[in-house]
């Protein structure tokens, strides 16, 4: 009976293991080991982006294990800056764990800050954290608890090696290219370099060398070391190239003109030299446009365009809405870009309507300057001029956008015209007393005539004015038909009878009137 009782209660013990067991494989709980680990743990492992392998759980870098102690666990080799911890078995998340005695434990050149270990599954996810690359020997006591790391150095430099090597980036010459990088000179094997001396823009750049494929952006590229470095007459903000990895440029902060030596043996850029770029007058731009709900949004690159009609003069001869706007020099850019030049008015909300009639002060400045918006207050055809020497802006307003014609000019165009078919066309003069009505009086042969606005290009595209049917007549008698038309079907007038006539168009009104003066 004793005998029958007594196995009883081992039948019951045994039961009761895995149950035990299960209830430590909860994940809420928390197992701490702080007895001596059996001898049994044979392998311990490192994860983390400090570590060669990463955060890879299925195959991370193994610590090898003392032959002569079988508690005491190394590993000799590079550590990357980053985090790590240690498992103790591959392929799960839940497993036992070493841990650092608090979060972000730092190991760096002069060791690690705190010696004791954590060994437990589950509870607070602390890490070491690697302050410093380099070449490390860390040791783990398992019998101690403790974690000892000597730092050995800096990783050595792995020379980079190609024949050839250029860059590319809107910071570069070459812009970003597809097809062609800007190359450099070779100045030494032994260290091997290459020089470059020219120009550079704000903005980025990479480097090609003769494994890159420029098509498609295939790569492979040589990188910055990290993401925010930077290059200006003071040098780089931190040495080192990456062949391959991520996409991480080099930041040109300061235009000018720069010899620069890049070092592919010891991974180093040196700027040898540097002008400064001459900072450009904005009232020479070649370009301008309109920015706001005034005219087509605030998408800057579909931006109203003006139309360069002189030395220092732009003319923009079209529809306004109700609302603000403000010049920029380009269509380019963003609203944080500090080399982009933006053209303002002298104070908020400085009035365009239809009783506008003294020239506004334009200022020139950046995306740190004052904010100051003109306000369009009545929507309708408007032609604003821009003058860069006197920095004025004048404002006409024409009339109702669906019952006026905006322009800053008109020319005649045509082989019934003395200039024929030029595009530059023969000028009609601009009242002085009637808004927006133009005249011109002279000799007319037989043939066609139509009139180029100042919307029309030099290439024969964009909006004229033309008649409202084809061959509409214009003879001895005046002109058959009164109205014009602005773009659609080219019809043009059709002069019938040389002679010398003279010509008056109101855009306002949108009629043409023709006399015929005599033979």
């Amino acid at each position: 009976m004793n005998r029958i009782f007594k196995y009883g209660i081992w039948a019951l013990a045994v039961l009761a293991v895995p149950a035990v067991l299960q209830s430590c494989h909860d994940d809420k709980d928390i197992v701490v080991i702080d007895e001596e680990l059996p001898l049994k743990v044979d392998h311990l492992y490192m994860v983390g982006d400090a570590t060669p392998a990463g955060w890879s759980i299925d195959n991370p870098a193994e610590l090898v294990r003392d032959a002569s102690n079988k508690f005491v666990f190394t590993y000799h080799g590079r550590l990357a800056a980053g985090e790590l911890k240690f498992p103790l078995a591959k392929g799960d998340w839940g497993a036992t764990f070493i841990y650092a005695p608090k979060a972000n434990t730092e190991i760096n050149s002069k060791g690690v800050s705190e010696s004791g270990i954590s060994v437990r599954r589950g509870g607070d996810d602390t890490k070491w954290k690697v302050t410093e690359s380099g070449t490390y020997l860390l040791t783990i006591n398992l019998r101690e608890r403790t974690i000892q790391a000597v730092y050995e150095g800096a990783e050595p430099v792995t020379p980079i090696t190609t024949s050839t090597l250029g860059f590319i980036g809107d910071a570069t010459p070459a812009g970003w290219s597809t097809t062609e990088a800007t190359t450099f000179t070779k100045a030494s094997d032994s260290p091997l370099q290459f020089t470059y001396e020219g120009a550079l823009k704000t903005g980025e750049f990479k480097l090609v060398s003769d494994a890159t494929v420029l098509k498609d952006y295939a790569g492979p590229y040589i990188q910055a070391p990290e993401a925010g470095v930077t290059l200006s007459h003071e040098g780089v903000s931190k040495q080192g190239m990456v062949a391959g990895g991520a996409d991480n440029k080099w930041t040109v902060t300061e235009a000018g003109t720069y010899k620069l030596v890049f070092d592919v043996t010891n991974r180093t850029i040196k700027v040898e030299s540097f002008t400064a770029a001459p900072k450009s007058d904005p009232w020479k731009t070649e370009t301008l446009y309109a920015l706001g709900d005034a005219a087509s949004g605030w998408n800057i690159g579909e931006a109203l365009a003006f139309k360069k009609v002189g030395e220092h003069k732009f003319v923009y001869a079209g529809e306004l809405k109700a609302g603000a706007l403000k010049l920029m020099a380009t269509n380019t850019g963003g609203f944080d870009d500090v080399a982009k030049d933006w053209f303002y008015a002298s104070a908020a909300d400085v009035e365009i309507s239809d009783a506008t009639t003294s020239a506004l002060d334009v200022v020139a400045g950046t995306n740190k300057s004052a904010d100051n918006k003109w306000k369009v207050t009545k929507a309708g055809n408007y032609v604003l001029t821009i003058d860069m020497k006197t920095h004025k802006l004048t404002a006409e307003y024409v009339g109702g956008a669906s019952t006026s014609i905006a322009t800053a000019e008109a020319r005649l165009v045509g082989d019934a015209t003395p200039k024929g078919w030029d595009i530059k066309g023969t000028a009609m003069t601009k009242s002085s007393s009637s808004p927006l009505e133009f005249s011109w009086q002279g000799a007319l042969g037989t043939g066609e005539f139509k009139v180029a606005l100042t919307s029309t290009n030099d290439d024969f595209s964009g909006d004229w004015l033309q008649a409202p049917q084809a061959d509409t007549e214009v003879n001895a008698s005046g002109i058959s038909a009164g109205d014009v038309v602005k773009g659609g079907a080219d019809h043009k007038w059709k002069v019938t009878q040389a002679g010398t006539y003279k010509i008056t168009i109101n855009f306002s009104t949108k009629k043409i009137n023709v006399t015929y003066i005599g033979a």
